[in-house]
């Protein structure tokens, strides 16, 4: 069953005549967020903003990234690792680091991203810097490998670079357009989302987005959907190559690449406001949209939570090998706004 705030909702949208479309029974692995794990550190602590705070390489390790804060300034810095059995907190590495988010392309090639390209990688056992990484920037991190990192760099009045790392040094690849999006799921399959730009740094109205893929030597233009872009990125996964995601949100439109053709996802049609959020494929022909919902087999699916709403989600990753995933959330407990360690479906 949905949850109570949700069945009002179609209330009220009943009660206002806006009759909201079928929406089939749910599966059981898709039905609710369960807390498994409360961080418990009896002061006020969230998740990490400032860049993907979560990452599930495999089905019994995953990372999430936290910060403590004190008189409303970040005091601290800290990690949680899921282990296969349970969430445990484990410090930082390195001295007075800053850390921005976490990227990974496996569960021994984990890299935790700092300014100025201070880059730690955990090898399975133990964290250690990257060498040779000085310079880089850590914006919107892809790890594909451990010889095969992208970040972007920087975005100029039209013109656009990525930085790549690729196990020795790195090197900057130049753009000829603004760079809307990064997103890859191996070397030879990661993609960038351009737009122009005038060159007064504005953007050029009613101009698509364009695709470029990387075939692990040069990037060749790809056919996408013509997407004129808002304000903002626009929500954008690469799970394999046949499994793309592309959302705009100014259209209440979803696009899915299959592999075979492009297929276009009404928003509104199921009826009840579903809010812009990022996609988190679910590497079976369908993906959760942020904390709420999950489209599976041509339906949306509802997902209940506990304590805070489904929007409040801070960082989602889908584990492989299962059909669940897991979330970072925050709830209320005593005198403190605290973090959650959530998942949908079973326990791996």
């Amino acid at each position: 069953m949905i949850g109570l705030r949700q069945a009002a909702a179609v209330a009220l949208l009943a009660s206002l005549g806006v009759i909201p479309g079928p929406v089939a029974p749910q599966v059981s692995a898709y039905r609710q967020w369960r807390i498994v794990h409360h961080l418990n550190l009896k002061a006020q602590n969230n998740w990490s903003g400032s860049g993907n705070p979560l990452v599930a390489p495999s089905r019994d390790q995953a990372w999430a990234l936290g910060t403590i804060a004190r008189s409303g300034r970040i005091a601290g810095y800290f990690l949680e690792h899921w282990n296969g059995r349970r969430w445990r907190m484990t410090a930082v590495p390195g001295i007075s680091l800053f850390p921005d988010g976490l990227a990974a392309s496996g569960p021994d090639n984990v890299w935790l991203f700092g300014p100025n390209g201070r880059e730690f990688v955990w090898d399975g056992q133990r964290w250690s810097r990257a060498q040779g990484t000085h310079g880089m920037t850590d914006y919107f991190p892809v790890v594909l490998s451990p010889s095969d990192v992208w970040t972007v760099g920087y975005n100029v009045c039209g013109q656009g670079s990525l930085d790549h790392w690729t196990g020795t040094s790195w090197s900057v690849v130049p753009l000829p357009q603004a760079i809307a999006g990064i997103s890859g799921s191996s070397p030879r399959n990661f993609w960038v989302l351009t737009h122009p730009e005038t060159s007064s740094c504005g953007r050029v109205r009613g101009t698509p987005l364009r695709a470029y893929r990387w075939n692990g030597k040069s990037f060749r233009r790809v056919r996408i959907p013509r997407i004129v872009p808002g304000r903002g990125l626009e929500s954008f996964a690469v799970s394999s190559p046949r499994d793309i995601w592309l959302s705009e949100w100014r259209e209440n439109i979803i696009w899915h690449w299959n592999g075979h053709r492009w297929a276009r996802i009404n928003v509104k049609a199921v009826g009840i406001y579903i809010a812009p959020a990022p996609i988190v494929p679910d590497a079976r022909g369908g993906a959760w949209i942020g904390g709420c919902w999950h489209w599976s087999r041509g339906v949306w699916h509802p997902i209940d939570y506990f304590i805070t709403s489904c929007d409040e989600t801070f960082g989602q990753a889908r584990i492989p090998g299962t059909r669940s995933a897991w979330r970072l959330s925050i709830g209320t407990f005593g005198r403190y706004e605290e973090g959650t360690l959530e998942i949908n479906g079973p326990v791996p």
